[in-house]
């Protein structure tokens, strides 16, 4: 990925002429590519410690579009046990897979 490079249905963001490492949309497919498996360890941690900076910040809710059904069972799974204290409105994804 460069500067200024352009992807249907994604961008690259850019910051005087500099990545900044921010992906948006079909841009994001990138790094999937690459990207070892998420373990559910992971996504809890990264959801705890996510909740962490926004407590801090006064942000208490938080809306989150297409996400995959089995990050919205994570979720779920985390609320329930109240490791997940933050409100989340989440979405599923438009992909197919999320219809089955």
């Amino acid at each position: 990925v460069k500067p200024g490079q352009t992807m249907e249905g994604g961008q690259f963001l850019t910051l005087d002429g500099k990545l900044t490492g921010l992906l948006v949309d079909n841009a994001v497919s990138v790094v999937d590519k690459i990207m070892p498996p998420v373990t559910k360890e992971d996504y809890k941690n990264w959801l705890i410690s996510a909740q962490q900076n926004c407590f801090a910040t006064g942000l208490t809710t938080i809306t989150d579009c297409g996400l995959s059904p089995a990050d919205i069972d994570q979720v779920d799974a985390l609320q329930k046990s109240n490791d997940l204290k933050m409100r989340l409105y989440v979405m599923l994804s438009d992909k197919p897979e999320s219809y089955s």
